[in-house]
């Protein structure tokens, strides 16, 4: 039996990854990635055709946790992703001199490392298929270190 592909949509909560999520419904099936479940349920049943999304509620600041919750994801839901929007993200500007260690690897984890774990899961032909065919990088604010990681 072959998978039903889906879009991989993270930050699909709130902001630009709930408004991708609401135009993207109309025609996709779309996987609605956030840490909140409450505020993703909230997403999915304003989507068009609620009941074919389904929900990964995963913290991208724990890159660690993200192979075997996506790996049992879609194995259980016999699913694939085709496209991978990558909405979910930290944004904290101040000093550098302030930045303590532990804050700036939570913003590269959520910003950049999770998403390239989910790049090297979904090119798996084990966990994936070989479906990934689309990768878009959405934030409304992007600078030259790619972690939104602000330089005083």
């Amino acid at each position: 039996m072959e998978p039903r592909v889906y879009t991989l949509i993270t930050g699909a909560s709130s902001g630009i990854g709930k408004s991708i999520a609401l135009i993207l419904s109309q025609n996709r099936h779309l996987v609605l990635h956030g840490r909140d479940l409450n505020r993703l349920n909230e997403t999915r049943n304003l989507c068009a055709n609620h009941g074919r999304h389904l929900l990964w509620s995963v913290d991208l600041a724990e890159p660690g946790q993200i192979q075997p919750a996506l790996s049992e994801l879609l194995l259980k839901q016999q699913a694939a992703i085709d496209c991978f929007v990558h909405c979910a993200g930290v944004l904290k500007t101040l000093p550098m001199r302030q930045m303590e260690l532990t804050l700036a690897r939570e913003i590269m984890n959520v910003n950049f490392h999770s998403a390239a774990e989910i790049i090297r899961l979904l090119l798996k032909k084990t966990v994936n298929h070989h479906q990934l065919r689309n990768i878009d990088r959405k934030s409304t604010r992007l600078n030259s270190s790619h972690a939104n990681i602000s330089y005083a």
